[in-house]
């Protein structure tokens, strides 16, 4: 009676070689390119790997090395730098992060803040919400703090009170929280 040959053992459900083997690549690009950015290994553990594949489901397997390559080389927002390029955010972001490497374009974090603050207009009625607004609107107004008695919350609210003639017509924070409802 001749043997049969052991059968092979099948393959867990889901286990995809070609996914496997891009999982691979990622993380050859991905260790390779933060090893050289920071001259430490990034941490691979489960939780890693799991990213790591869902990441490749969501760019595709032939792009997804080159963009966590990418990724550890040319992104520098503040955030991601100061977190020292962690797996999570890359796939918190991922299409964000393939957009940015099919264009050639990683936002300069410079020229983030200043388009940033260039789009929040400071209303110039909040000079009082700050020490240094409080006394710029007093020397501008000729005042100053009446010797040791005076307490900067009594010397605020008389520098606001001889603003106040000056700011009508000014929207003030409480007349432009009316405006919004």
């Amino acid at each position: 009676m001749a043997s049969k040959p052991p059968k092979k053992p099948a393959p867990p459900a889901g286990h995809d070689p070609e996914l496997q083997a891009a999982c691979r690549a990622v993380w050859s690009a991905y260790a390779q390119a933060y090893e050289k950015r920071y001259k430490a290994a990034p941490v691979r553990n489960a939780p890693v790997n799991a990213k790591l594949k869902q990441f490749v489901l969501r760019v595709g397997q032939e792009n997804a090395a080159k963009i966590a390559a990418f990724y550890v080389r040319e992104v520098k927002e503040p955030y991601v730098a100061k977190s020292f390029h962690p797996m999570g955010l890359l796939l918190q972001n991922a299409e964000m992060y393939h957009t940015q490497w099919v264009t050639g374009n990683a936002p300069d974090p410079a020229s983030y803040y200043a388009d940033k603050r260039a789009e929040i207009p400071l209303p110039s009625a909040v000079w009082y919400e700050s020490k240094a607004g409080v006394e710029s609107k007093a020397r501008e107004l000729g005042l100053a703090p009446q010797g040791p008695v005076e307490n900067f919350p009594a010397f605020t609210a008389r520098v606001r009170r001889a603003a106040a003639p000056q700011a009508q017509g000014t929207p003030t924070l409480a007349r432009m929280a009316v405006a919004r409802c």
